[in-house]
């Protein structure tokens, strides 16, 4: 058990149902979903090239990626069927809070530029947040030669809110700093 885990099961669960007034505690905000996705213009038909990203990806969270692939050809974007677009996975429950600790253990400090989560970054039932500089994670640091072409990952992290501001509560609540800005809803 982490510290998030502890911090969740014995202090948060409280404070969420004291806070919001809920009645029920199967109410209470949570994490629901957390996908990390990768992207990028320069895969083609062979899978060897995707095959770096893929293995960050695994890297990263242990494990595998599935493919996501064009479902049709597009011209404008000189796509052919089945092409390769990127890929994604899927984490629930614990995975979601040790991943969690994970970036605000070891990822957050690392980055020289991070001030928080901006507003825009959250919306109604979750928010995104971009990993640009792979090097920072240190399981990609060690092989660096390998991951030089990759652009990065956008961890999508879905919560069961009903509002922005219970998104707000529930990350202050895992003490993951947040840029308020004026937020409108």
């Amino acid at each position: 058990m982490n510290f998030l885990q502890y911090n969740h099961e014995n202090l948060l669960n409280e404070d969420l149902l004291l806070k919001l007034n809920l009645q029920f505690s199967k109410d209470i905000p949570n994490f629901h979903r957390l996908e990390i996705n990768h992207s990028s213009g320069k895969f083609n038909r062979e899978e060897t090239t995707y095959l770096p990203a893929s293995t960050a990806l695994q890297l990263f969270t242990g494990q595998f990626a599935k493919i996501d692939r064009a479902k049709k050809a597009c011209a404008n974007f000189k796509l052919l069927n089945q092409d390769i677009l990127g890929g994604h996975l899927s984490l629930n429950k614990k995975q979601i809070l040790n991943m969690l600790a994970q970036l605000y253990v070891y990822v957050f400090p690392r980055m020289s530029d991070f001030k928080g989560l901006s507003s825009k970054q959250v919306f109604f039932c979750g928010f995104n947040f971009p990993i640009k500089n792979l090097f920072i994670l240190p399981e990609l640091e060690d092989n660096s030669g390998f991951f030089e072409n990759i652009s990065g990952f956008t961890l999508n992290v879905h919560t069961k809110t009903k509002n922005v501001q219970e998104v707000i509560l529930l990350l202050s609540g895992f003490q993951i700093p947040l840029r308020i800005e004026l937020i409108s809803n």
